[in-house]
């Protein structure tokens, strides 16, 4: 059940995040494929960014998480943002102090 959720997070977050890549250009052939399929998106949770406008090198980010359903839901891990490059989708790399 948690990994279920916590893709179905991730899924959202990725589609949140694909514009992204209109912001910095990054080498795909650098760039870690995703390894989740995108097929087992949910829909009772979504995830939108705060801010207005995303500098090339931003210092915070701020995630907000909606649940349109009636059940709690929880994720074990942290989400990782993802973009889509060419119809392939790719971790992006994060500082490495990031909290």
């Amino acid at each position: 059940m948690k990994k279920t959720i916590f893709l179905t997070v991730l899924v959202m977050l990725i589609g949140t995040l694909a514009a992204y890549n209109s912001f910095k250009k990054l080498d795909a052939d650098k760039l870690e494929k995703s390894t989740y399929d995108t097929s087992q998106q949910n829909t009772d949770i979504t995830v939108a960014i705060n801010e207005e406008v995303i500098t090339l090198e931003p210092e915070s980010l701020t995630l907000i998480y909606t649940n349109a359903f009636d059940k709690e839901y929880i994720y074990g891990k942290e989400p990782h943002p993802e973009m889509e490059i060419h119809g392939t989708w790719y971790v992006i790399p994060s500082l490495e102090d990031i909290a």
